[in-house]
């Protein structure tokens, strides 16, 4: 296995509060059904917007679309990754208290 790029990225979950138009404009539509069910909004927008950002990072490509970016869980729970529906070679990792951070580990078999 070959790592192509590592990206990591905090979030403060205060600064997601009240965000339902950030919201909109940045999770892809299954992560937005997941938003709007979210016992804690901010905590959820935080998360997922730190990925995106780490997968910025990792992959180098600043023009993504956030929207086609998605985060999903199998059904371990672990986190996995898509664009455009297509699932990522990439390790991802979430943790949230008053800070949500996230890393994204891209790699090739």
């Amino acid at each position: 296995m070959k790592i192509l790029g590592v990206g990591i990225d905090i979030a403060d979950i205060k600064r997601y509060e009240d965000k339902d138009d950030l919201a909109k404009r940045v999770l892809h539509p299954i992560e937005y059904l997941e938003y709007l069910r979210a016992a804690d909004k901010a905590s959820y927008l935080a998360s997922r917007f730190a990925v995106k950002e780490s997968y910025v990072k990792a992959s180098q490509n600043k023009t993504v679309n956030y929207q086609k970016l998605c985060v999903k869980k199998n059904q371990q729970g672990m986190p996995l990754l898509y664009l455009d529906d297509q699932k990522l070679p990439a390790f991802v990792s979430l943790s949230h208290d008053d800070k949500a951070i996230a890393i994204v580990i891209l790699y090739q078999d």
